[in-house]
């Protein structure tokens, strides 16, 4: 893939991505960090560690990217999602179509109020964690780190996983990270 068509790419080598998200550290250890990130992601899928290679994304990808991803992700699966997670869905997805400080909040709030069980409930985290205060009054300030996004989207995804049939979730997870790899040349 070449560096010109990557226009999204914010980092040039899959260690940067480590290095920006603390939590990431210890997972990765021992890996090619070395690598531009596309190629890890893809090395990581050859290698069968598909599950790394979705985490590592939520990452990658910029925290609106991250929540797209997640919200067209949740819309693949074979799943009739009920009232309450339609309204969860719904609440991310209109963020990251049309992205609004009204928008976030009322995703954050969504997810916040739903006790954050299920994964279109860890979709509208992902946009309440995309910026701005994240205390529940204006008196009080408090930003979420720059990683808590993609931390939502790989719980999203990890819960996504449950609902897949065990002999399909590896195929389930390459597309994903297919899905994630195209937003970095949209």
């Amino acid at each position: 893939m070449s560096q010109s068509k990557i226009s999204k790419l914010r980092f040039s080598t899959a260690r940067q991505v480590i290095d920006a998200v603390p939590p990431l550290k210890t997972e990765f250890e021992g890996e090619a960090l070395d690598l531009d990130p596309v190629a890890f992601v893809q090395s990581l899928v050859q290698g069968g560690k598909t599950v790394k290679a979705l985490n590592f994304c939520s990452q990658l990808l910029s925290r609106h990217d991250a929540t797209s991803w997640a919200c067209w992700a949740l819309r693949s699966l074979p799943v009739t999602w009920d009232a309450a997670d339609q309204t969860l869905l719904n609440a991310a997805e209109s963020w990251a179509v049309a992205p609004s400080e009204k928008g976030r909040l009322a995703a954050f709030k969504a997810a916040r109020a739903s006790s954050f069980r299920t994964a279109p409930a860890w979709a509208a985290a992902a946009a309440g964690f995309a910026g701005g205060n994240m205390a529940e009054t204006e008196d009080r300030k408090v930003q979420a780190p720059p990683y808590l996004t993609g931390q939502a989207v790989k719980t999203c995804f990890d819960l996504m996983g449950l609902l897949v049939a065990p002999e399909k979730r590896a195929m389930f997870q390459i597309y994903a990270v297919a899905g994630a790899l195209n937003l970095l040349e949209a």
